[in-house]
């Protein structure tokens, strides 16, 4: 259950950059998270923390709850 929402979460975050058509590089800026952090954890090498959740939502201007909440009603 936890692979698929880390799997739901990272396809929200890439549905809502492009829906804003932003690039890794503009979301890595508008957060803490390095280019290659966030191209590692938006391709499953590695998974998002807590805190990076938090502060991705943030970037794309969505509370986190609700990224979460999208990524668990994702089929």
């Amino acid at each position: 259950m936890l692979t698929n929402l880390t799997a739901s979460l990272r396809g929200e975050i890439r549905a809502e950059m492009a829906r804003q058509g932003l690039t890794r590089q503009s979301l890595a800026s508008a957060s803490t998270m390095s280019v290659w952090s966030l191209g590692r954890a938006l391709s499953g090498s590695r998974d998002f923390g807590f805190t990076e959740v938090v502060d991705v939502a943030a970037a794309l201007g969505i509370p986190a709850h609700e990224l979460i909440a999208r990524a668990e009603r994702a089929p």
